[in-house]
């Protein structure tokens, strides 16, 4: 990497038009590959401009320099990287019109990252067109099946389970119809997205989905970045694929362990929109099979949305919840008690939350009176009205209710 980057560095400064600008985008790849992605965004954003000043054309170039672009902002999005998606020039370049909206997977790519976008800016409609657009730019079957799997996970994460679903089932259906051996390119990551949203509705459709990407033996090609597990965005998204696998069909304990190792690598590498999704998925969990090192998950999702995604799509799972951090009275309550309230406003009678946090029926009555006496109330019900008048209610469930009715009928404790 450090002979790579010495001799990108003599290319750049060498003032030879579009192989300067090849030497620029060739540091960019070594940032990536070195997980330095904050670096690695700014290079290739220093390579779009330098483009626009090139006598000479090419247009692949052009192309991979803005999917770099659209691919850095999705993973970095944040409260201070905001995207250039909706920037009048943030997806052109100068004097490379000619070419850049022709169909190809390098364009499917940028539109399903465009689409993560405006869906992280609280922007449906255009999340859902750049969606669209995704799969009307699909060169080949396998390119269509991401396009699909982009418009089914944008749907799901939009809360329309219906969309989702219909727009995945196609999307099985056509990629039961390609060779993914003879794949090269990174159009099979669409097998993983696929296999995601599959897993809020068809457990069985999932696991054979994440089945068929683990059986392409064939390699990506050496020119892809994306490659192996060195990727930290791709190895935090594997495995946090096949944790909510394992949670669609029953399997806490492991589930919880692959979303802990998942949140780690989107930590690792600064991306905070999987990790706020990560962090939810583990408060949607019994505490008792939750891992050592994430204790308030529900508590750090909160407050990553509040910092960076104030009106995204993840916001609407805590519409409601958040008002347990600001009201007067419940700011007294501690992080234990906070949790015992959302599993009693949720419907859960004491020994059921006993029994979904491993902890003695002693212990959680002793934090229903805390709150009785935090909210000057003397029983559950009276609580739950008292909460609802101040505007607090528990963080929205997701469609998959399984892990909830597991919940209910976990064994009881004395």
């Amino acid at each position: 990497m450090a002979e790579t980057e010495r001799l990108a560095r003599i290319t750049e400064t060498a003032n030879v038009d579009v192989l300067s600008v090849r030497g620029t985008q060739l540091r960019g790849f070594v940032a990536v590959a070195q997980g330095r992605f904050h670096d690695a965004l700014g290079l290739f954003e220093l390579a779009r401009r330098g483009y626009g000043r090139c006598r000479e054309h090419d247009i692949e170039l052009a192309m991979v320099v803005l999917q770099q672009i659209a691919s850095l902002e999705q993973t970095l999005r944040c409260d201070t990287v905001p995207g250039t998606h909706n920037a009048r020039l943030g997806r052109t370049i100068p004097r490379a019109a000619i070419g850049l909206g022709s169909a190809s997977g390098g364009r499917v790519r940028l539109c399903g990252d465009d689409a993560w976008l405006y869906a992280l800016d609280g922007d449906a409609p255009r999340a859902y067109a750049k969606a669209r657009e995704a799969e009307r730019l699909a060169p080949t079957d396998a390119w269509r099946v991401r396009g699909l799997s982009y418009r089914a996970g944008i749907a799901a994460a939009c809360g329309e389970s219906i969309a989702a679903q219909t727009f995945a089932v196609e999307a099985r259906a056509l990629a039961s119809r390609v060779d993914w051996g003879k794949t090269v390119d990174d159009e099979r990551f669409a097998l993983l997205l696929l296999a995601e949203v599959f897993s809020s509705f068809d457990p069985a459709g999932a696991s054979e989905i994440l089945a068929a990407f683990d059986a392409i033996e064939s390699p990506l090609a050496v020119t892809r970045i994306l490659r192996g597990g060195a990727d930290l965005r791709i190895r935090g998204w594997n495995t946090f694929v096949r944790a909510s696998v394992a949670r669609s069909h029953g399997e806490l304990a492991p589930a919880a362990a692959l979303y802990a190792a998942a949140l780690d690598a989107f930590r690792s590498c600064g991306y905070r929109w999987r990790e706020v999704a990560t962090l939810a998925a583990l408060a949607d969990l019994p505490p008792a099979v939750r891992v050592d090192g994430v204790a308030a998950p529900l508590d750090e999702a909160v407050a990553l949305v509040a910092q960076h995604f104030p009106k995204a799509f993840l916001a609407r799972k805590f519409d409601g919840w958040t008002r347990v951090y600001v009201d007067a009275r419940a700011r007294t309550i501690s992080p234990a008690q906070r949790e015992v309230l959302r599993w009693l406003l949720e419907g859960r009678t004491p020994r059921e939350i006993a029994a979904i946090k491993g902890r003695g029926y002693e212990t959680i009555r002793s934090h229903v009176r805390a709150l009785h006496r935090a909210f000057g109330t003397r029983a559950e019900h009276q609580l739950v009205a008292e909460c609802a008048r101040r505007g607090i209610v528990p963080p929205r469930a997701e469609p998959d209710q399984r892990v909830e009715d597991r919940a209910r009928t976990a064994p009881r404790t004395s």
